[in-house]
């Protein structure tokens, strides 16, 4: 929102020394994307929970919808500034609140690497074909007869007869080619075994169990595209399977045992004691089924804490 027209007084980074010193604060620049904003502006009547997962593929979680984080940061150093105005106090100075050291930013949907991957093979095809030349046939009768400049007479030299002299040819130019085919192209799987949208879903049905419209609109969003619907969709039936259970004419979905290898109680966040209990009893249950030893390091996670 733009200040006022006015003048105002700004109070800078107190320093060691003064009265009223305070540490500097290192603050972040969040930048959100469409559908993050959709997201908060849900429920007007209701403020929904943000938190932000820390790992390697950060995420912030807004209500039961996950979004990738990028973090980047900041090469020039610059300050962030506050004001609380009121309508008594209307031009209160700017006071200095902290040192922005990075940017946190939500970025939009981006294509799979498959799909990219396609729609890149298809517009170089299309470009070939619009340069390659096409086959064309000139008729014979429509070209230029040659024609041969007059020398002088040698008088050593008797002058061509007519049945000596070269006859024109018909001419025709063929150009022809033919695409070479495209590679097939194999999408890579995963490194690590499990994706980023693997691993929230993972964390949405561990929780309880759900359908599966409930598991596409809190892990891709609201407004998800229809790839994104069926990567969530395909991952599903991967992870999870079907539960004993329906809730109206809608399938019931529940984490596989092999899936609760993956649950972790103690370090997702913002989970209530309850909720990291009952995980935990879950992954016990799973690791049991499994017949995996206590001895193996994978109980680690699944010990009550």
């Amino acid at each position: 929102m733009p200040l006022p027209n006015a003048t105002y007084t700004l109070q800078g980074q107190s320093r060691p020394g003064d009265p009223m010193y305070s540490r500097p604060k290192h603050g972040m620049l969040l930048r959100l994307s469409t559908e993050a904003i959709n997201a908060l502006q849900s429920d007007p009547n209701a403020k929904p929970n943000v938190d932000f997962v820390v790992s390697e593929d950060g995420s912030v979680l807004i209500g039961e919808s996950s979004f990738s984080l990028q973090s980047q940061t900041e090469e020039i150093p610059h300050d962030l500034y506050l004001r609380s105005a009121s309508a008594a106090k209307p031009f209160v100075p700017l006071k200095f609140y902290a040192n922005v050291i990075g940017k946190l930013t939500i970025s939009e949907r981006e294509l799979d690497d498959e799909l990219a991957d396609r729609i890149r093979k298809s517009t170089a095809a299309a470009a070939e074909k619009r340069h390659n030349p096409k086959t064309k046939f000139i008729d014979a009768n429509n070209l230029p007869q040659p024609t041969t400049k007059k020398k002088k007479s040698d008088l050593f030299r008797k002058p061509l007869r007519p049945s000596d002299r070269l006859k024109p040819t018909p001419l025709s130019t063929s150009t022809s080619s033919a695409p070479s085919p495209r590679p097939s192209h194999t999408p890579k799987p995963s490194q690590d075994g499990t994706t980023s949208l693997g691993r929230r879903l993972i964390h949405y049905l561990a929780l309880a169990e759900r359908t599966s419209e409930d598991a596409v609109k809190a892990v891709g969003g609201s407004n998800c595209d229809a790839k994104t619907r069926q990567d969530i969709l395909d991952a599903l039936q991967s992870l999870a399977e079907r539960g004993p259970s329906n809730k109206g004419s809608q399938q019931i979905w529940r984490l596989k045992h092999e899936s609760w290898l993956d649950v972790r109680p103690y370090e997702w966040p913002s989970l209530s004691e309850t909720d990291r209990t009952n995980l935990a009893r879950g992954a016990r249950k799973a690791l049991s089924s499994l017949g995996i030893p206590e001895s193996d390091p994978r109980w680690e996670h699944a010990k009550y804490r």
